[in-house]
């Protein structure tokens, strides 16, 4: 037989409170999500863009400083920015999302991945 708990609180307190309930099997079933859901956080988290886009975005910056960029170049920079904005803002996310389900601020979670605030 299968039933349905809903429990607010930190993962301690769910964990604790499915326990009582139902006993380890809802508590290994809880922490398998978890673990599973924090990995593709951190999937998420760690995607990066290659370094082929790197040097591009780089050099078509320094043309750009310089004043010898082409409207083709200004215009593959639009779009290597456009992919680097999006990829920043799905990394931010991830971020929050693993901050909210280890219970941390965001800056702590920053902190222990090693990321800076100011990256």
């Amino acid at each position: 037989m299968r039933s349905t708990l809903e429990i607010e609180g930190t993962w301690e307190e769910i964990l604790a409170k499915a326990n009582e309930f139902s006993g380890k099997r809802v508590r290994l079933t809880l922490l398998e999500k978890v673990n599973s859901k924090e990995s593709d956080l951190l999937k998420e988290i760690n995607l990066g863009v290659s370094t082929d886009t790197w040097t591009k975005y780089h050099t078509l910056i320094a043309k750009r400083q310089a004043e010898i960029m082409t409207e083709e170049e200004q215009q593959q920079l639009i779009e290597i920015s456009d992919r680097l904005e999006l990829a920043n803002v799905r990394r931010m996310k991830a971020l929050i999302e693993l901050s909210d389900l280890r219970g941390q601020s965001l800056s702590t979670v920053m902190q222990d991945l090693g990321i800076s605030e100011f990256h």
